[in-house]
């Protein structure tokens, strides 16, 4: 069975990770960075094709012009496809955007009937934590090169700048799992809990 071209692979939404940059200027060398991660293979632009029948292409906002790039991610679970897309909005926020289909996750957790149940049965508190800690790892790898104001992590994330300026500040009693800037590296906040862990660079 392949892995971009069965139909069901796309379906369901996507689990995403979410990068926020000041600058448009930085989405170029985070892409690129994400895309080197040694779990990450890609990248391609078609999904009507499988991966060992179409030629890569190096990750660059212009590659992006197709709308999204593709790959396959390696997590601890399994290998499913994903995809990376990068937005420059009017009101100044630029976000790079990694993202498994929650169809393909499916097929390697236990992930329930997420997100209509919120996320809150034990065995998809399993799963998440897994996913998030992977994501968590891109992120950090990513921000050596290219430091960004918050990172998001969840279902469908649309970030605004003025959540991405609140979370500077301070970090609400209900939230996604979160990464932001910290000293010698980036605090990360799981799910919903008020501490902090704290990650090296």
């Amino acid at each position: 069975m392949g892995i971009f071209t069965p139909r069901e692979v796309w379906l369901d939404g996507f689990y995403t990770l979410v990068l926020d940059y000041s600058l448009r200027v930085s989405l170029e060398g985070a892409l690129r960075r994400l895309w080197s991660h040694p779990s990450m293979a890609g990248c391609y632009l078609d999904r009507n094709r499988e991966p060992a029948d179409q030629s890569r292409v190096d990750p660059s906002l212009k590659a992006l012009e197709a709308g999204e790039l593709l790959g396959v991610a390696g997590l601890p679970g399994g290998r499913v496809p994903c995809l990376t897309c990068a937005f420059s909005r009017s009101d100044g926020s630029n976000t790079l955007e990694l993202s498994l289909p929650m169809a393909s996750l499916r097929k390697f957790y236990c992930v329930g009937i997420y997100p209509f149940s919120g996320g809150q049965e034990d065995h998809e508190r399993k799963w998440q934590e897994e996913v998030d800690t992977w994501f968590t790892d891109i992120a950090q790898y990513v921000s050596v090169q290219e430091p960004f104001r918050i990172a998001v992590i969840g279902f469908e994330i649309l970030l605004d700048p003025e959540f991405s300026d609140r979370i500077q500040d301070e970090v609400p009693v209900r939230h996604p799992s979160l990464l932001r800037p910290a000293k010698g590296g980036l605090e990360w906040y799981p799910q919903d809990r008020p501490l902090a862990k704290v990650l090296r660079g």
